[in-house]
Protein backbone atom coordinates (compact mmCIF):
# COMPACT_ATOMS: atom_id res chain seq x y z
CA UNK A 1 0.00 0.00 0.00
CA UNK A 2 2.72 2.53 0.72
CA UNK A 3 4.63 1.36 -2.39
CA UNK A 4 1.50 1.75 -4.44
CA UNK A 5 1.03 5.18 -2.63
CA UNK A 6 4.70 6.31 -3.58
CA UNK A 7 4.18 5.47 -7.22
CA UNK A 8 0.56 7.43 -7.07
CA UNK A 9 2.33 10.40 -5.93
CA UNK A 10 5.61 9.96 -8.12
CA UNK A 11 2.98 10.48 -11.22
CA UNK A 12 1.09 12.93 -9.95
CA UNK A 13 4.09 14.90 -9.70
CA UNK A 14 5.63 14.29 -12.77
CA UNK A 15 2.19 14.36 -14.77
CA UNK A 16 1.99 18.01 -13.07
CA UNK A 17 5.30 19.05 -13.58
CA UNK A 18 6.11 17.76 -17.41
CA UNK A 19 4.49 20.02 -18.72
CA UNK A 20 5.92 23.07 -17.52
CA UNK A 21 9.81 20.98 -17.90
CA UNK A 22 8.68 20.37 -21.63
CA UNK A 23 6.99 23.59 -22.63
CA UNK A 24 9.36 25.97 -21.10
CA UNK A 25 11.73 26.32 -24.16
CA UNK A 26 9.49 26.01 -26.71
CA UNK A 27 9.62 29.78 -27.59
CA UNK A 28 12.39 31.26 -26.26
CA UNK A 29 11.30 34.31 -27.96
CA UNK A 30 8.92 35.84 -29.96
CA UNK A 31 8.33 35.38 -33.35
CA UNK A 32 6.49 37.35 -35.92
CA UNK A 33 3.39 35.37 -37.70
CA UNK A 34 1.12 36.39 -40.83
CA UNK A 35 -2.60 36.29 -39.67
CA UNK A 36 -4.05 32.70 -40.44
CA UNK A 37 -0.97 31.00 -39.39
CA UNK A 38 -0.77 29.00 -35.60
CA UNK A 39 1.01 30.42 -33.26
CA UNK A 40 3.59 28.33 -31.60
CA UNK A 41 3.87 30.06 -28.51
CA UNK A 42 0.88 31.29 -26.02
CA UNK A 43 0.32 35.24 -25.73
CA UNK A 44 -1.66 37.66 -27.53
CA UNK A 45 -1.36 38.08 -31.12
CA UNK A 46 -2.31 42.28 -31.78
CA UNK A 47 -2.59 43.39 -35.10
CA UNK A 48 0.08 45.86 -36.40
CA UNK A 49 -2.32 48.68 -36.30
CA UNK A 50 -3.06 47.99 -32.77
CA UNK A 51 1.06 47.39 -31.72
CA UNK A 52 1.69 50.76 -33.22
CA UNK A 53 -0.90 52.21 -31.43
CA UNK A 54 0.16 51.02 -28.19
CA UNK A 55 3.72 52.12 -28.94
CA UNK A 56 1.83 55.59 -29.56
CA UNK A 57 0.38 55.35 -26.56
CA UNK A 58 3.48 54.64 -24.63
CA UNK A 59 5.39 57.55 -26.37
CA UNK A 60 2.26 60.02 -25.42
CA UNK A 61 1.96 58.44 -21.92
CA UNK A 62 5.94 59.35 -21.68
CA UNK A 63 5.08 63.21 -23.28
CA UNK A 64 2.48 63.39 -20.22
CA UNK A 65 4.48 61.98 -17.60
CA UNK A 66 7.09 64.95 -18.66
CA UNK A 67 4.72 67.35 -18.92
CA UNK A 68 3.17 66.81 -15.32
CA UNK A 69 6.74 66.99 -14.03
CA UNK A 70 7.28 70.41 -15.83
CA UNK A 71 3.68 71.59 -14.93
CA UNK A 72 4.22 70.65 -11.66
CA UNK A 73 7.22 72.45 -11.10
CA UNK A 74 5.62 75.66 -12.43
CA UNK A 75 2.56 75.28 -10.15
CA UNK A 76 5.39 74.53 -7.37
CA UNK A 77 7.27 77.97 -7.97
CA UNK A 78 3.83 79.86 -8.32
CA UNK A 79 2.99 78.37 -5.09
CA UNK A 80 5.98 79.77 -3.43
CA UNK A 81 5.46 83.37 -5.13
CA UNK A 82 2.34 83.35 -3.89
CA UNK A 83 3.25 82.83 -0.36
CA UNK A 84 6.02 85.45 -0.39
CA UNK A 85 3.35 87.92 -1.76
CA UNK A 86 1.28 87.31 1.12
CA UNK A 87 4.45 87.28 3.54
CA UNK A 88 5.27 90.65 2.49
CA UNK A 89 1.56 92.17 2.24
CA UNK A 90 1.29 91.03 5.69
CA UNK A 91 4.15 92.61 7.03
CA UNK A 92 2.86 96.20 5.03
CA UNK A 93 -0.28 95.26 7.11
CA UNK A 94 1.50 94.64 10.61
CA UNK A 95 3.31 98.18 9.63
CA UNK A 96 0.62 100.12 8.60
CA UNK A 97 -1.10 99.08 12.12
CA UNK A 98 2.12 100.23 14.23
CA UNK A 99 1.93 103.67 11.98
CA UNK A 100 -2.04 103.59 12.75
CA UNK A 101 -1.76 103.22 16.64
CA UNK A 102 1.10 105.92 16.38
CA UNK A 103 -0.97 108.46 14.66
CA UNK A 104 -3.97 108.48 16.75
CA UNK A 105 -4.48 111.25 18.71
CA UNK A 106 -5.35 110.76 22.51
CA UNK A 107 -9.17 110.66 23.59
CA UNK A 108 -9.48 113.91 24.48
CA UNK A 109 -8.90 115.54 20.73
CA UNK A 110 -11.41 112.44 18.84
CA UNK A 111 -14.54 113.55 16.82
CA UNK A 112 -16.31 111.42 19.10
CA UNK A 113 -15.73 113.01 22.75
CA UNK A 114 -15.54 116.38 20.91
CA UNK A 115 -19.09 115.75 20.05
CA UNK A 116 -20.22 114.46 23.74
CA UNK A 117 -18.22 117.80 25.07
CA UNK A 118 -20.67 120.04 22.93
CA UNK A 119 -23.65 117.89 23.37
CA UNK A 120 -23.06 118.51 27.59
CA UNK A 121 -21.83 122.02 26.94
CA UNK A 122 -25.35 122.63 25.40
CA UNK A 123 -27.49 120.90 27.82
CA UNK A 124 -25.29 122.71 30.96
CA UNK A 125 -25.95 126.37 28.52
CA UNK A 126 -29.96 125.67 28.26
CA UNK A 127 -30.17 124.94 32.19
CA UNK A 128 -28.54 127.74 33.33
CA UNK A 129 -30.68 129.83 31.00
CA UNK A 130 -33.83 128.00 32.32
CA UNK A 131 -32.89 129.08 35.56
CA UNK A 132 -31.48 132.37 34.58
CA UNK A 133 -35.25 133.26 33.53
CA UNK A 134 -37.20 132.21 36.30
Amino acid sequence: MNRLFSIAFALCIFIFLFPLIALSDDCPRATPIITGDVATCDGVILSEAKVKENLNLKAYAGALQEKLAVESSLRKREKQACREKLRSADQQISKLREFRKRQEPPWWQTAKFNRWLGFAGEVVVSVATIQVVK
